[in-house]
C-alpha cells in the first residue's frame, strides 16, 4: 500500500511538470494577454493615484477657505 501511494504521488510530481508552465486551462498567449491587461490597469491605478496625491484632478480640500477648480 505504502508503495502504491508512493507512485501515485511521484506519478502526479512527474505529471505536473510535464503539463508544462501553461497551465491546462489557458493558452501561452491567453495568459500573455490577461497579463498584459492587468500590468495596463494597475499602471492606470498608478497615475490616478499620484493624481489624487498631488491633488491635479480636484481642488484642494486641505484649507478652510474657498478654492476654484481651475478646470
Amino acid at each position: 500500500m505504502k508503495r502504491f501511494v508512493l507512485f501515485v504521488l511521484v506519478a502526479l510530481f512527474i505529471g505536473s511538470f510535464l503539463a508544462g508552465c501553461n497551465g491546462m486551462v489557458y493558452s501561452l498567449d491567453e495568459r500573455k494577454r490577461r497579463f498584459k491587461i492587468i500590468d495596463d490597469i494597475r499602471a492606470r491605478q498608478f497615475v490616478d493615484d499620484c493624481d489624487y496625491v498631488a491633488l491635479y484632478d480636484r481642488p484642494s480640500y486641505l484649507t478652510e477657505w474657498p478654492v476654484r477648480d481651475t478646470d
